[in-house]
């Protein structure tokens, strides 16, 4: 905060404009490879990201990836080339289930603007 003072206070707002989903994105941002993970561990609590979101968060969106790694490391010893580990198809469940995370937020919008 000492460096970018405003830009951190615009990250903030952006972060209580969406409180309500942000559990969610939190989880997105661990699945996906977008943010390193040292970099949200080391900002959440800059940005005023609740614990309870965090932990949740964390806990919630490691897994995939991890599942992702494990497959890898398993079949590490049997592979020819690098391109047996990163296929389009686990690269594709990677993305699925980080796309399904923000399924809540797109549904609660849309029936927000329903009912209003």
């Amino acid at each position: 905060m000492k460096y970018f003072p405003e830009r951190v206070r615009g990250w903030q707002a952006h972060i209580e404009r969406h409180r309500e989903h942000f559990l969610w994105y939190m989880i997105f941002l661990r699945i996906t490879p977008f943010l390193p993970n040292w970099f949200i561990n080391i900002t959440s609590p800059m940005l005023n990201v609740p614990l309870t979101t965090f932990f949740v968060g964390t806990f919630v969106g490691v897994a995939p990836p991890s599942v992702f790694y494990i497959n890898a490391g398993r079949t590490i010893n049997k592979i020819s080339s690098q391109g047996e580990i990163f296929t389009y198809k686990t690269w594709a469940i990677l993305m699925l289930t980080a796309c399904i995370a923000l399924l809540p937020v797109l549904f609660k919008r849309k029936l927000k603007q329903r009912f209003e």
